[in-house]
């Protein structure tokens, strides 16, 4: 089963060694907000969820359990798409 997402909440924050009240503090909202994401009381609206997964440097279908990749590797795949049109070109 896959992790859900106050269990990748808490997996992030125990990978960056945050606490939730640094973390509240970090992305402008509550520790009580927080703590409720964390125990899978309430889950962060979209604006929220943006800034934790900046904070975090995950992706948002990390977080919400869509995919095991952490991050986006939009960076990666456009160099590597860039590589191979330039190869096509020469």
């Amino acid at each position: 089963m896959k992790a859900g997402f106050s269990d990748r909440l808490k997996q992030s924050l125990d990978n960056r060694q945050l606490s939730q009240r640094q973390f509240a503090t970090i992305i402008g909202t509550t520790e009580q907000s927080i703590c409720r994401y964390v125990n899978g009381i309430r889950i962060p609206n979209v604006d929220v969820l943006y800034r934790m997964c900046k904070a975090l440097d995950v992706s948002a279908d990390y977080l919400l359990g869509l995919s095991d990749e952490q991050r986006n590797n939009i960076g990666e795949l456009k160099a590597e798409l860039l590589e191979k049109i330039r190869k096509v070109l020469e």
